[in-house]
């Protein structure tokens, strides 16, 4: 047996295991009480919109939150080194919202459409000879066929080939083992 054990880590220690899905659940603390909530929305992986499912046991004198609300909660330690999740106020995860969309990358752009180019190309081909198997539009490519012998062309090709011939592998001299 090679190397130690595993070392044991009490699942308190273990931070920021937990990601928010949308639809997921979730374990709130409200003044008052702890409650399992309905993700509705997940703005990062600590700040998170729940929908509480039922009523609260608590109200009035902790919290005024009922059934139906919709409730921005943060991830959080308490001084015991706990992870919990807790309500905050709308104002803070406007503010984390606002923050992530500053630094979120752009958008990657679409890739172009290069259907009229391929169509061009492929016609070229039929002159040529080739039998077109496949098209790639994503990467601007066409899988042909001609004389038994397959070959991708890319669109970045000037011409097609005029042929493509596999010549014959050259005999090797055999070697005796003595």
């Amino acid at each position: 047996m090679s190397g130690s054990p595993p070392a044991i880590v009490p699942g308190m220690a273990i931070k920021r295991r937990f990601k928010p899905a949308v639809d997921g659940r979730l374990t709130v603390s409200l003044p008052g009480e702890t409650l399992m909530a309905r993700i509705v929305r997940v703005v990062s992986d600590d700040d998170v919109i729940i929908e509480l499912d039922y009523a609260p046991m608590m109200g009035g004198k902790s919290h005024w939150y009922k059934k139906g609300d919709f409730i921005p909660c943060r991830r959080g330690v308490d001084g015991l080194g706990v992870e919990s999740w807790n309500a905050v106020s709308e104002r803070s995860i406007e503010a984390a919202e606002q923050l992530l969309e500053r630094t979120r990358p752009p958008p990657e752009p679409a890739p172009p459409d290069r259907s009229a180019q391929l169509q061009e190309f492929i016609a070229e081909l039929d002159a040529a000879g080739y039998a077109v198997v496949a098209v790639d539009n994503d990467h601007g490519s066409v899988l042909a066929e001609k004389g038994g012998a397959r070959r991708r062309m890319f669109l970045s090709e000037p011409a097609p080939p005029e042929a493509v011939e596999e010549a014959p592998a050259p005999a090797r001299a055999r070697r005796s083992r003595r």
